[in-house]
Formats: C-alpha cells, sequence, structure tokens
C-alpha cells in the first residue's frame, strides 16, 4: 500500500478518534457510566472506518463483499450512539444500563449483515441518512428546548456528521476529513463547556456528557450520604461497632461510652477483653461459630465496665461479605441490664410461689399417710384451707400483679423500641436510595433487614401482649365467612401472583359464625401468609369449612414444605420459627402465637396437621356458629 497525503490525513483522523475513545474507557473507570463506554466503542469502530479510507477502501470494495460490509457496518456505531445521546437527553432516560445493553444488542443484530452474500452499501447508505436526518431534527428541537451552548454545538457536530458523509461519497475527500474531524472537535468542545457551566447541567445535551461534573456530583452525594449515616449511627442510644475478620475493632459510635462503659478510643485497634469471666467461653464459642457460618446472630452477655461495674449487654451482628469472603462485621450492642433486673425479681417471685405450692402438696401427702390421725387431720385440714384461701387470695392478687406489671414491661419495651425505630424506618431507605457505593449500599440493605426485622417484632410482641392482656374484649357479631374470606384474598391477590399460587375457596356462602371481624381478618391474613411463605415453589392453597352445627370448622391447605411431628408440637408457641436456620428476618416467630390467642378468645382452638416434610400443611381452627335467623331475633329481643 502506497501512503498518500489523504491517506496520512485519514490515519491522523483515525489516531485522534482513537485517542477520545481511550478518553472515553478513562473516565469509563472511574464512574461506570454505561454512556462513556457506549462512546468509547462508536469512537474504536469509527477509527477503524478512517483506517479503512486510508488503505483506499473503493479496491478493497470491488475484491471482497465481506471487508466491504464490514466497512458499512463500523459506519452505525457512531450515529447509533448520537441517537441515542440526543434521545436520553430529550428524554432525561434513568436506566443506563439497559440502554447500554440495547446499543449492544442493536450492534450484534447489525453485525448479522456482515456476513450476508451480497453488499450492503446501498442499505447502509439508507439507514446512515435516515439516522443522520432523525439525531438533527431531535437535537435540533433539543437546542430550541434548552437554549444551551452545549446543545448547539452538537447540533453543528450532528450537521458536520452529516455533511461529511456526503462529501465522501461525492470523492470530496479532504472536505471530508475536514468535516468529521470538525464533528469530532464539537463533540470534544461539549466536554470542555458543560462542566463549567453550572446552570445548565441538567439542560439539554450537556447534561448527557458532562463528565466531570458527574464525577463531583457522585462524590458530592457520597458524602453527604455518609455524613447522614454518620449522624445516625452517632447519635443513636445503641453503640454501633465494626470489627475486622481477626476481631480488632476498626470504628466504635460515640454511645460506647454509655453502653459498655469505655470510650470508643479505649477500644478501637484492639481485641476488646470486656467480658465477664463466667461469660467468656460462652461469648468466644458464639461469636467463633457464627464468623465461620457467616451468618448473623445475637447474644445476650455479661461485661466488665472500666470502673468494674457489670452490665447485661445485648449483642447483634451481620457480617459482610464479598465473594463469599468475610470482609467485616457489624454489631449492634445496647444495654440491658435494667431489663435483666426486672427478669430476675419476677423469676425470684414465681420461685417463691412455687416453693409455697411444693409445701402445700407435702402436708398433703404427710396428711393422707397419716390414716391413724384422720380426725386430728381433718381439723388440721379445715384450719389450713381456712388459712389458705386467704393466702391463695393474696397470691392471686400478686400473681395477677405481676401479669400487670408484665405487660406495662413489655407495652413500655415496645414504646420505648418503637420511638427510636421510626427514625431509622423513614430516614434509612432515603439513604440507601442515594447511595452509589456497592459496598455501603450492602450495608445499608443490612441495616435496612434487621431494622424492618425489629419493628416487625415490637409491632408483633405488643399485639400478642393486647391478647392475652385479660381486658381485651372482643366485638362480636354474625359474619358471613365467605365474605370475609374473600376480602382476604383480593387483599393479598398481589402477594398469590408474586409467588405462583393459586387460591381456591369452597366455603358455603350460608355459613355465618360469630366474630370479630378485624381479629378474623387478622387470623386469615397470617395463616394465609404463612402457607404463601412456605409454598416456595408455588402451587395451591385450598380454603374451606364445615359446620357442625355449634361451631365451624375451618381449614387452610397448601402444597407447601410440609412439617415434621416435632414442628408440629410447638408451631404455636411463642418465637418459635420452623425453619431450620431460625433467622428468618421476614418472621418474627409470633404469627401463629397470636393466630392461637385470636382463636381461644373466640371459645374455639386451633391445631396443624402434616403427612411430613414436602406434602403441605393444614391449618385448622374452629369458631361458633352463627345464622341470620339467630342474630335476627337477638337483636329483637333486644330491642324489646
Amino acid at each position: 500500500m502506497i501512503l498518500t497525503e489523504t491517506s496520512i490525513w485519514w490515519i491522523l483522523l483515525a489516531i485522534f478518534i482513537m485517542s477520545l475513545a481511550v478518553w472515553f474507557i478513562h473516565y469509563y473507570f472511574r464512574d461506570r457510566d454505561k454512556r462513556k463506554l457506549m462512546f468509547a466503542i462508536a469512537f474504536l469502530l469509527a477509527g477503524v472506518t478512517y483506517i479503512y479510507l486510508a488503505i483506499d477502501y473503493r479496491n478493497i470494495q470491488n475484491e471482497s463483499i465481506l471487508w466491504s460490509n464490514i466497512y458499512h457496518w463500523s459506519m452505525f456505531p457512531i450515529m447509533i450512539t448520537l441517537l441515542f445521546a440526543v434521545c436520553t437527553s430529550l428524554f432525561k432516560t434513568k436506566n443506563l444500563n439497559l440502554m447500554f445493553r440495547i446499543f449492544l444488542v442493536i450492534l450484534a443484530i447489525l453485525f448479522i449483515s456482515v456476513f450476508l452474500p451480497f453488499s450492503i452499501a446501498e442499505i447502509s447508505a439508507i439507514g446512515r441518512q435516515f439516522i443522520g436526518i432523525a439525531v438533527i431534527i431531535t437535537s435540533g428541537y433539543l437546542f430550541i428546548k434548552s437554549r444551551d451552548l452545549s446543545s448547539l454545538i452538537f447540533l453543528m457536530a450532528m450537521i458536520c456528521f452529516t455533511t461529511s458523509g456526503i462529501s465522501l461519497v461525492r470523492d470530496m475527500d479532504y472536505f471530508s476529513i475536514l468535516l468529521y474531524l470538525l464533528a469530532h472537535i464539537f463533540l470534544t468542545l461539549i466536554f470542555v463547556v458543560a462542566p463549567s457551566h453550572s446552570e445548565s447541567e441538567n439542560l439539554g445535551i450537556s447534561s448527557y456528557f458532562s463528565l466531570t461534573n458527574q464525577l463531583k456530583t457522585a462524590k458530592r452525594a457520597l458524602h453527604e450520604s455518609e455524613e447522614r449515616y454518620k449522624r445516625i449511627v452517632e447519635n443513636t442510644s445503641d453503640a454501633i461497632m465494626l470489627t475486622q475478620p481477626n476481631g480488632v475493632v476498626s470504628y466504635m459510635s460515640p454511645a460506647c461510652k454509655n453502653v459498655l462503659g469505655y470510650a470508643p478510643e479505649d477500644l478501637v485497634g484492639k481485641v476488646p477483653n470486656i467480658f465477664h469471666p463466667d461469660d467468656t467461653k460462652k461469648v468466644n464459642e458464639t461469636l467463633s461459630q457464627a464468623l465461620n457460618d457467616k451468618h448473623g446472630s445475637d447474644l445476650e452477655y455479661r461485661i466488665k465496665t472500666k470502673n468494674g461495674e457489670t452490665k447485661w449487654v445485648s449483642h447483634s451482628w451481620s457480617p459482610m461479605l464479598k465473594d463469599g469472603k468475610l470482609q467485616i462485621i457489624v454489631s449492634s450492642v445496647r444495654d440491658i441490664t435494667d431489663r435483666k433486673k426486672m427478669e430476675e425479681k419476677i423469676a425470684e417471685k414465681v420461685k417463691i410461689l412455687e416453693d409455697s405450692e411444693l409445701a402445700t402438696l407435702n402436708i398433703m401427702d404427710d396428711l393422707q399417710e397419716t390414716i391413724a390421725s384422720l380426725e386430728k387431720a381433718e381439723r388440721e385440714i379445715k384450719e389450713l384451707n381456712e388459712g389458705l384461701e386467704q393466702r391463695v387470695k393474696k397470691r392471686t392478687a400478686e400473681v395477677e400483679k405481676l401479669l400487670h406489671q408484665k405487660d406495662e414491661f413489655v407495652n413500655q419495651l415496645g414504646h420505648d423500641l418503637k420511638n427510636p425505630l421510626g427514625p431509622l424506618i423513614n430516614l434509612l431507605p432515603l439513604i440507601e436510595e442515594q447511595e452509589t457505593n456497592p459496598e455501603s449500599k450492602e450495608m445499608f440493605e443490612v441495616i435496612n433487614r434487621n431494622v424492618n426485622y425489629m419493628k416487625n417484632l415490637v409491632t408483633k410482641t405488643m399485639q400478642l401482649a393486647r391478647l392475652n392482656a385479660p381486658s381485651t374484649e372482643l366485638s362480636v357479631e354474625g359474619v358471613t365467612l365467605l365474605d370475609e374470606i374473600n376480602k382476604v384474598i383480593e387483599r393479598s391477590k398481589l402477594l398469590f401472583e408474586e409467588n405462583n399460587i393459586k387460591v381456591e375457596s369452597g366455603i358455603n356462602k350460608d355459613i355465618m359464625v360469630k366474630a370479630d371481624k378485624l381479629r378474623l381478618e387478622e387470623l386469615f391474613d397470617n395463616l394465609i401468609g404463612n402457607s404463601v411463605k412456605y409454598s416456595p415453589n408455588g402451587g395451591n392453597i385450598t380454603i374451606d369449612a364445615k359446620d357442625d352445627g355449634k361451631f365451624v370448622v375451618v381449614f387452610v391447605k397448601d402444597e407447601g414444605t410440609g412439617m415434621t411431628s416435632e414442628q408440629l408440637e410447638h408451631i404455636f408457641e411463642e418465637f418459635y420459627k420452623a425453619d431450620e436456620s431460625r433467622h428468618d428476618f421476614n418472621s418474627s416467630g409470633l404469627g401463629l402465637s397470636i393466630c392461637k390467642r385470636i382463636v381461644e378468645k373466640h371459645g374455639g382452638k386451633i391445631w396443624a396437621e402434616s403427612e411430613g416434610e414436602g406434602k403441605g400443611t393444614t391449618m385448622l381452627f374452629t369458631i361458633p356458629t352463627s345464622n341470620k335467623k339467630t342474630s335476627r331475633t337477638d337483636r329483637n329481643s333486644k330491642r324489646n
């Protein structure tokens, strides 16, 4: 190949364009903006086009259809990229990953044309003209709408691109080279102008091409997000701690002073040795097991403060993993000393009651063994009963007082937990949404999941406490069972669709029950939600009922994971979870306990049946029967 003066100019233009491509790649690796990578690909292929022109493409075109088609295909990426740029700036597209995938799919589809057994020159020319006209019209409209300098420069670049193509077809090589050079210079000017005009950075084409400004904006947003996160962490009453895999503390929030009795600087950079001697072994074994299994957990234990005071703490932690390797451990430590003291007082009072009952039983045993002293025993029993009645009343009053204290404790604990959770629940999603760093975002997801779990646990605990309270009364009325079931099914339709669940109801429309509507809906919500949760592969949920006269037997049957006989014995216990990991953050372990209390409040009973693991589960409960005729008679009697 003999290099002519025209060839040299084409090669210089190709070098300039590929330099721009490298510049785009440099910025892509800084902020991972797929638009820059798209322009880099387009500019590299444009450079290939100019090298074709430098080696006298016209002769190659006559010699090989394949090489000819490659040349015409390589002219499309820059046109498509420019069309994407002006369209996304006009319509303010935010899903850049989707846009980049569409770009790659279009290039791949067009690349198939390279291997056609005929030249695509004419088709390529028509396609480029159509795209060129679309880009000029759209960029013109964008300039009229935004009135900014970047849009004007972009419009001039599009005109140069279009005119250079026409000049190339008419063998005006020098003029075509000049126009291509001007077009790329205009595009380069946009990158220089856009970052320096902050007042228009969100308007027109400048919002698309601002490279350094977008990096500054991202860094500023990251800094603001970090500041907000720092304020939240430093103002929470719990001690927040970051620990390296080797056990060294890398961060400790200011609350450390109140919770652990140490200043943050006393623990940062060290492996803490603040555990109570009697709890050290238990803590080390639990932490080691959790870290080996790489899962979060929680533990209550005693510590020794700096001044020698013994305190109880609740320690919850979650490991942060990357590619399956432990990176850091995020912990939350809370002072629960007051709660433990309250529990000890309650335990002592319960033990006193148990000892008293045991003593009474021993007296009865002695009386039964002394048959010969029956008359004397009768007198003693009579005297004992007189005093026992008073003691029973006294102990009953003490038990009721303890139960009242327990309810007050649970309610107060619930309110104390909900108050600090409120700001976290509202602020964390906002911070997570603005977070761009993947590692920080993953940390926020863990925090969000734990906060929502705590919120759910507090809500369910307070709900169960209210149901356990003797003062809680139901608003019972005659209810059509089918109507209430249909409300729950309609409200949960989206949940069923997301989990590929089909719900079938065979309840007779004439069946009526005596129930509190709100509690009944809550009962069905919990049972149906439980069936969906343990049907990970979808399937059918069947709801039916049978009226036996006094009670209606209702069952909710699923085709899910099923349960063992051991699980069936414990599922209605508080905080019991059927999953083996027992760390399902979507469940508090109180749902079925609440169901049991609702059914018992209505005078019914609830139980579960399953043929074994993988064979589904049927939840059954009874509820008093009602009917329209009886309801009318009762209402008429009340009026009279």
